[in-house]
């Protein structure tokens, strides 16, 4: 086992003899103890002796010291893993002054050569709160980094009079003031025209019920407002009844309208014929 004593009187007899330009002479079971058990490089080894590592590599190869396969696989592994976490440390820190200094994640990932998605999974990790929608918007907006699309709104080609129906069937209306619009400046139809029947904004944690289940029926009598939890037990019972009921109601209708009945007023019908 190489003392600190020995190599320390080793490195200084190498240094003389360089230093005379002498003949460097390293033993062999230095080498190997360095090389092979305590697995430094020859690099490492040659900045310990301080001389070059072409010395190093001569020896080493005139002594016939080499690794395994193995041993050079998992000394390999090692270092890569350790350069990893060095650089993962440093990322860490960079990511998250970046972010309380008011960058975002997509700027931050650029910065340090990520991908947006791992910066935020690291903003997490770190225990750092993220910033809403609205907020990241507005620094953002503050940072001039939202420009104005001259072809939005009226100007776009696809403009279809701010009125659109998403994909579960319900009808929106571009109106960006109101309170319940989305980031998009769109809102719910049937929101709008509930309120506007009852003068009254509708209640927070409330809903807006389609009382015949059709989604894009918004006409003020089918639509009733209920908290979330008490539409999600009547929707199921009252849907299927409120679309009979409406049937039978337009036929009905249709039957007087061609003279097939008579209404008599106290609320009963007679055949026509």
């Amino acid at each position: 086992m190489l003392s600190e004593k020995s190599l320390r009187e080793l490195q200084e007899q190498i240094r003389k003899r360089e230093f005379k330009n002498q003949k460097i002479e390293i033993p062999a079971y230095i080498l190997r103890e360095l090389y092979l058990e305590k697995e430094m490089t020859q690099q490492e080894i040659a900045s310990l002796f301080g001389t070059g590592q072409h010395v190093i590599h001569k020896y080493i190869h005139r002594f016939g010291i080499a690794r395994t396969r193995s041993q050079a696989m998992i000394r390999s592994r090692k270092k890569i893993a350790e350069a990893l976490k060095a650089r993962k440390g440093v990322q860490d820190y960079a990511v998250k002054q970046m972010y309380e200094a008011g960058f975002s994640t997509t700027e931050i990932a650029d910065a340090v050569a990520l991908y947006a998605s791992t910066a935020r999974s690291r903003l997490l990790a770190l225990g750092v709160k993220l910033r809403s929608r609205s907020a990241a918007l507005k620094l953002l907006d503050a940072k001039g980094g939202r420009k104005f699309n001259p072809y939005k709104g009226n100007a776009c080609y696809n403009w279809k009079g701010g009125i659109k129906k998403d994909s579960r069937g319900y009808i929106l209306v571009r109106n960006p003031e109101h309170p319940r619009a989305m980031s998009d400046g769109y809102v719910f139809r049937h929101i709008i025209t509930w309120e506007s029947t009852h003068k009254a904004p509708l209640p927070e944690g409330w809903v807006i019920h389609h009382l015949n289940g059709i989604k894009d029926d918004d006409r003020p009598e089918n639509l009733v407002a209920m908290p979330s939890k008490k539409h999600k037990q009547l929707i199921s019972i009252y849907k299927n009844r409120i679309r009979q009921l409406e049937l039978e109601n337009r036929k009905l209708l249709e039957a007087i309208k061609n003279n097939q009945l008579l209404f008599i007023p106290g609320g009963s019908f007679k055949d026509g014929n």
